[in-house]
């Protein structure tokens, strides 16, 4: 009996580890009329990037703050902020350039 109840515990503890933790990479604001784009680094493919509504606090909504959004990130992806798909494309072959020089 006691040997199967070690087993159970290091189970229990292999689980704890799996979880992944969230962790804050990069804050982005996006200028006025710009959007938040997704690029996939594999297929290059550029989609508007998908938003997770945040609660807000009681004294936020009441001094007429803005509702907090926060970027549902994927592995993978690159977050570019611009006006529309064609300056993405721009913002990162100049990106590449410059880090290629």
């Amino acid at each position: 009996m006691i040997e199967e109840k070690k087993s159970v515990d290091t189970e229990q503890v292999t689980k704890k580890e799996v979880e992944k933790k969230l962790q804050k990479l990069a804050t982005i604001k996006p200028q006025r009329g710009h959007t938040l784009f997704e690029v996939s680094r594999e297929t290059g493919s550029i989609e508007e990037a998908e938003f997770e509504i945040m609660d807000i606090k009681f004294e936020d909504a009441r001094d007429n703050r803005q509702v907090r959004k926060k970027v549902i990130c994927k592995p993978g992806f690159i977050y570019v902020s611009a006006l529309n798909k064609k300056n993405v494309i721009k913002k990162l072959n100049h990106e590449i350039r410059e880090n290629n020089s």
